[in-house]
């Protein structure tokens, strides 16, 4: 695990598992007002959502067009979110569910299920936090080549920073609870493989 704003490696420009991911945090920063206090909502929100997206210097480009539903209950403390879209030769599908500890969103599962032009990937993550671990299982290919890669990992949570997925991350963001540093950069710690 380490801060999103630094990376120990060089690494390609976007993952498409990024791309992907980074569907759902756009979408939740987009359709939430920034900094709105936190509510008890009983009742689940749905927001639509479109996304063009281009890679590989525009050689590949795709829209994904989906909603996002929302369920948040501040007073028992937890959250689920569900993101579905699809596009010409694009499915995408992402659950996430949490807690709401003092304000915070914290994640406890993060599962998601994508296809892109017939190659199936799948991300789940399971937070621990009396065990201080985290359990990751992916299941993806390469872009150009398909080749099918796999990851099967625990990954111990760092003790003294909150952890963040894409979801919390977004739902963070708009009722003003992800750090920030003095310069004005917003600081996430995020789990990546």
């Amino acid at each position: 695990m380490i801060p999103a704003r630094m990376s120990l490696m060089p690494e390609p420009a976007l993952s498409r598992r990024a791309v992907l991911l980074g569907l759902g945090s756009l979408a939740l920063g987009l359709t939430r007002p920034a900094r709105r206090a936190a509510a008890t909502t009983l009742a689940p929100r749905t927001f639509d959502y479109r996304v063009d997206i281009s890679m590989l210097f525009n050689l590949v480009r795709y829209s994904v067009g989906g909603s996002m539903v929302e369920e948040v209950d501040t007073q028992a403390g937890r959250y689920r979110v569900l993101i579905t879209g699809s596009g010409t030769g694009v499915t995408s599908r992402i659950e996430a569910r949490g807690l709401i500890d003092g304000g915070r969103y914290r994640p406890l599962e993060l599962k998601s299920a994508h296809s892109f032009v017939g190659r199936p990937s799948s991300l789940s993550i399971t937070y621990d936090y009396h065990r201080g671990l985290v359990d990751y299982h992916a299941v993806g290919h390469t872009l150009l080549s398909g080749r099918r890669r796999q990851v099967d990992d625990v990954v111990v949570l760092p003790p003294d920073r909150p952890v963040d997925d894409a979801v919390s991350a977004g739902l963070n963001f708009a009722v003003g609870r992800l750090e920030q540093d003095p310069d004005g950069a917003y600081r996430m710690i995020v789990l990546r493989r």
